[in-house]
């Protein structure tokens, strides 16, 4: 129905209006029934219902406390545990994807410590949403119908952190209760809703965008984050303000006939936006600050949550009291980030509130399931997030007036919110239509420029819109996320943020620091590895490293955050000594490490592959001179340096068209099938560069790179300069392949790869045959795992949730030089090439000793390695039965800090072992008979890990523990999956067996991590 009569506007004008006094009545209603909202509880949700934050008694604990680069007990204890499953599967992934020549088993047992590794997602919208869901796809050993040579290095994983875009991957995973990305790919009401706009009505962002030129984006961002709306929009070129409202809110993006309003897409928009209203209504009247990051985070709880949790009241407190996965320490722990503006500074707050940050004194912020804070010496503090929004003083609740069981407030984490924090430059869009809509008056235009007015574009104050001083704000800075009452407010004696008491964030990515290296390199998380994927979308919307520039810029010369340094240890040179500059000082180095410029990045092509940045401590990091004179980079008195702690290696990889074209803006709001299947296959393409063998075992390689150079260095007691564990061979070629060193080309790659061909050959090692065949093998229907990941020449869409699209990778990615053959021996030189290498290598071989590593059976060893390789494919280490656990690394992980057996953590690394753990005593027949029902006819993978209580040094502790968590007191007892209800004893599954529902149920409870089938099914079933 076309617009274009009085009747039609006064139809929408009374429409709008009934729902806005809808809204009255509902409030009023709701506030007089005497019944709290985030009281309501259904049967459907176990979150509050209502947005508003409530009162609670103030504990007896400090609510704020110093950072003073230490993670607080709680996440502690959550990495602690976290680790025990991390181990396992780490081991389970050397014995999958296994290095030449490398005794896993001598290593396991010298290693000194957990090996932390990280993921880190950048900014940039749903590119960077979906890019991230390919990756975690790639790396996710439950995604049994993608598996790859990288599946299960997720399991392996300690930590993920997301900035704006990458936020939005991390918390609703987080809220999700980590689902599979195939899942929730899928839509509808346990998934994402990405088919419509992320803000209904909105169109996407102008095609010309995508292809403008670079020497106009970068005059854009010279003063601004490159942020320019109505180009983004596309400047209305049409006669009236009708019409062009009208292309606004077109329904079907995709449908051929000509853009039309009718009264049902008015409600529906109207529905959408007045359903934001009244949700965040109630924090206002509860007295808190609205502002627009309120309206813009339940926009995306809208999107990206499953339906339960897309109710207001969600907040990270509630998910981590609520989470089956969290609490059974099966994810990684979220972190995501966002920046303060200094109230103090006009440059950054007062004038232009589309200027872009420094990173040199920029305040990072970092949002955790247990805290919010920064590490930076600005704030250098952390307030526990279940008690944010409460009124503080230096600390302690200043209502209580020296009562520390005040009240205090809870609820202010709302989940929606801190996620808009963290990618608040979307607020701008609200901004943009306002002015648009003002400026075009119209009857049309009036009514829909009413719906923006609550939502803080206004001078009145009517339906609980804000006040005027804080409307001017909120139209002065829509970026601005405001949390008041400031935390740290008085909170000791700095001047930037604890004398406001009102505190603002923007967008993570406002400093040019689009990736959020900085929760993961302090000392206190001890971090490994981080896995950096970058989407973001500097040059014609995909990155050209500035962001490394960026960080790199930050750590070495800030003075006022305090990034810290690091000092290089003894043992670093032959013979232990001291590491000294020319005046006899030790050494110093920037904690992050030296990268490419932006030129080296695009010319070299590093921006096509994973590079790996930090490798060698020694020379891959900055040196820093400190002083107290005039001639340096920062004085002493301000220094924070680490001792006996060496930095995280960093693998860095930029988003390029790997199989398809991903560089769609950072502002398109919604993507179709194609579009989704595309970045996402892209987003899994580049993660396991191209489903390469070589880069898996590789990879494996630079997980173990840092406890290398602990031994090295002399971190690891008794092990510096002994020769306990040498560097493998293969381990040293790859990091001669990725690790760069400022002079990296491709043809010296090539070279190299080559060459590494060779070696593989001589030894007799096809990694790639060998990877394929384990991973083949662990399929419980003996079917081939997917042969569609492999090198660009055959890629094709990743099937992940929708229709795959079937592009060649070779075609769509034409421009890229880098080819990556999945079979190591096939290396394609001449004759005379190879004879000459083969004579190399031969040398090599006998210097080297490059014998083929001993069986079990040669060296009367007794070592399950086909067991831990075949959990590994599917997400999961096996040990068969005799009551021994296995062994998750050389640190006793089952006993407390006072040296008493911890069952907990004894109970974790047994299940880190297979998703599914059968609990029996050897001589009790109801166990024998369940073995021989679950075991025998029936082929699970990965196998089932058995535990003989009876054979256990601890069966009974453990036994007693299992009946407080399962709820059963006898064995057999069956845990499948992350829960800990018991799944029966041989009684339950001889019925299930009966019925024919052991396969359904034992696929259900595992959550997409096993696979079963009968072993007596027929082999044309």
């Amino acid at each position: 129905m076309k617009i274009g009569s009085i009747a039609s506007l006064n139809l929408f004008t009374t429409t709008y209006a009934y729902l806005s006094l809808s809204s009255r009545y509902y409030f009023n209603s709701t506030n007089n029934s005497g019944v709290r909202d985030s009281q309501i509880t259904t049967s459907q949700s176990i979150w509050n219902l209502s947005y508003a934050p409530y009162d609670v008694a103030c504990p007896e604990f400090d609510l704020v406390r110093e950072a003073n680069d230490t993670i607080c007990p709680q996440e502690e204890e959550y990495i602690r545990f976290r680790n025990i499953k991390t181990e396992a599967q780490l081991k389970s992934l050397l014995y999958k994807n296994e290095i030449p020549n490398f005794d896993i088993e001598s290593f396991w047992a010298t290693k000194s410590s957990p090996t932390i590794i990280a993921i880190a997602i950048s900014g940039g919208g749903y590119r960077s949403m979906l890019s991230g869901g390919g990756i975690l796809t790639a790396l996710d050993g439950r995604e049994v119908d993608n598996l790859t040579h990288v599946s299960g290095v997720l399991q392996a994983t300690s930590y993920i952190s997301g900035i704006s875009g990458g936020a939005w991957l991390v918390m609703s995973q987080f809220v999700n209760d980590w689902p599979r990305i195939s899942d929730v790919v899928r839509g509808g009401t346990n998934g994402w809703d990405l088919k419509s706009s992320l803000l209904e009505g909105m169109p996407d962002v102008n095609d010309k965008v995508r292809g403008r030129s670079k020497e106009k984006e970068a005059s854009e961002t010279k003063t601004k984050s490159g942020l320019n709306l109505m180009q983004l929009f596309g400047k209305p070129k049409m006669k009236t303000s009708k019409n062009w409202a009208t292309s606004l809110f077109e329904k079907d993006r995709n449908s051929t006939s000509s853009a039309s309003l009718n009264e049902k897409s008015v409600l529906e928009y109207l529905k959408f936006y007045k359903e934001l209203l009244v949700e965040v209504r109630d924090k206002g009247k509860a007295g808190f600050t609205v502002g627009l990051t309120d309206y813009w985070g339940r926009a995306l709880a809208h999107k990206l949550f499953t339906t339960t949790a897309r109710t207001p009241g969600v907040t990270m407190t509630a998910v981590v009291k609520n989470s089956a996965v969290f609490n059974n320490y099966d994810e990684p722990f979220p972190i995501i980030g966002a920046i303060a503006k200094d109230p103090l500074d006009n440059d950054t707050f007062s004038n232009d509130p589309l200027q872009k940050m420094s990173s040199l004194n920029s305040s990072i912020f970092e949002i955790t399931p247990f805290e919010f804070g920064s590490w930076d010496s600005s704030i250098d503090a952390f307030v526990n997030i279940q008690y944010l929004g409460s009124q503080l003083e230096n600390g302690k609740p200043s209502t209580a007036k020296g009562n520390r069981t005040g009240l205090c407030k809870s609820g202010f984490d709302n989940v929606g919110f801190l996620t808009g924090t963290s990618s608040s430059l979307f607020n701008h869009i609200f901004k943009f239509m306002f002015n648009y809509f003002a400026e075009n008056q119209s009857d049309l235009m009036t009514s829909i420029e009413s719906i923006l007015k609550f939502f803080g574009f206004s001078k009145t104050n009517e339906y609980g819109a804000l006040s005027t001083s804080e409307q001017s704000h909120s139209q002065s800075h829509p970026d601005h996320a405001v949390y008041s009452p400031n935390p740290f407010w008085k909170f000791g004696e700095r001047q930037r943020f604890f004398t406001s008491k009102e505190l603002f964030l923007v967008d993570g990515g406002d400093d040019g620091q689009n990736l959020p290296f900085q929760p993961l390199i302090r000392k206190g998380r001890k971090v490994d590895l981080i896995l950096a994927y970058d989407m973001s979308g500097e040059d014609l919307n995909y990155p050209n490293g500035s962001v490394l520039q960026q960080t790199s810029l930050r750590f070495g010369n800030v003075v006022e955050t305090s990034a810290p340094f690091f000092k290089v240890p003894k043992g670093a040179l032959s013979g232990g000594e001291e590491v000294v500059d020319g005046s006899q000082s030790p050494i110093i180095k920037s904690i992050f490490p030296k990268v490419p410029t932006t030129d080296q990045l695009i010319e070299d092509g590093l921006n096509l592959r994973p590079i790996f940045l930090g490798c060698d401590v020694i020379e891959d990091f900055e040196t820093v001179i400190l002083s107290s004179g005039n001639n340096t980079n920062r004085s002493n008195s301000d220094t924070v340096i680490y001792n006996d702690h060496l930095p995280p290696i960093i693998m860095y990889q930029a988003n390029s068209n790997y199989t398809h074209q991903s560089n769609f803006s950072t502002f398109k709001l919604s993507y179709n099938e194609t579009e989704i299947e595309a970045i996402l296959d892209n987003g899994f393409q580049m993660a396991s560069f191209y489903n390469s063998s070589m880069y898996a075992v590789c990879l494996n390689c630079l997980m173990l790179k840092r406890e290398f150079d602990r031994i090295r260095f002399g971190l690891v007691a008794g092990t510096r300069n002994d020769g306990v564990v040498e560097v493998p061979k293969f381990c040293q070629i790859c990091y001669k392949i990725y690790c760069w060193r400022g002079q990296l080309r491709i043809l010296g790659l090539t070279a190299l790869v080559i060459i590494l061909i060779v070696i593989l050959h001589q030894t007799g090692r096809n990694a790639a045959s060998m990877v394929f065949a384990q991973a083949s093998d662990q399929i419980a229907n003996k079917h081939r795992a997917k042969s569609n990941h492999g090198a660009p020449n055959g890629a094709s869409g990743v099937g992940i949730g929708v229709p795959a699209g079937g592009s060649k990778g070779s075609g769509a990615n034409g421009a890229n030089p880098v080819v990556v053959s999945n079979n190591l021996v096939d290396s394609h030189n001449d004759e005379k090439t190879d004879d000459a290498i083969n004579e190399e290598i031969s040398k090599g071989k006998s210097e080297e000793g490059m014998k083929k590593k001993p069986s079990s059976a040669e060296d009367g060893s007794n070592k399950n390695i086909d067991g831990a390789a075949a959990g590994a494919a599917a997400g999961g280490g096996v040990v068969n039965g005799d009551g021994s656990s296995g062994n998750a690394g050389s640190a006793d992980v089952t006993t407390n800090e006072q040296g008493e057996y911890d069952p907990q953590a004894e109970l974790i690394k047994i299940r880190a072992l297979s998703p599914m753990t059968i609990f029996s005593k050897s001589y009790c027949p109801f166990s024998k008979k369940l073995k021989s029902l679950l075991l025998d006819k029936y082929e699970i993978t990965p196998t089932p890990n058995v535990v003989e209580l009876d054979l256990h040094q601890h069966g009974d502790e453990l036994q007693n523990y299992l009946y407080e968590k399962s709820g059963r007191r006898t064995v057999p007892n069956v845990l499948v999956g992350s829960s800990f209800e018991s799944r029966g004893g041989s009684d339950e599954f001889l019925v299930y067996h009966s019925k024919n529902q052991v396969i359904k149920l034992l696929t259900d409870w595992g959550q997409g991590r096993l696979q079963v089938i009968k072993k007596d099914t027929p082999s044309n079933a």
